[in-house]
């Protein structure tokens, strides 16, 4: 998949690699938010294409 087919991603055209990142679990909103807004400070700052991506599953009663 060509990088420029993701609808809204910057900095494709900045020659820097691709980073998809975010944290492996998800424990409630305001911590993903609290990730993904440093990593789009970072990514922004330095150029970086960049998805955020991270795991929630929600608790299984047994």
């Amino acid at each position: 998949m060509n990088i420029h087919h993701i609808p809204q991603i910057k900095h494709t055209e900045s020659g820097n690699f691709f980073l998809l990142a975010g944290p492996c679990a998800i424990e409630g909103e305001e911590m993903a938010l609290r990730i993904a807004e440093k990593l789009v400070e970072i990514t922004t700052t330095l150029e970086i294409p960049f998805v955020f991506k991270g795991s929630f599953k929600k608790s299984q009663s047994f």
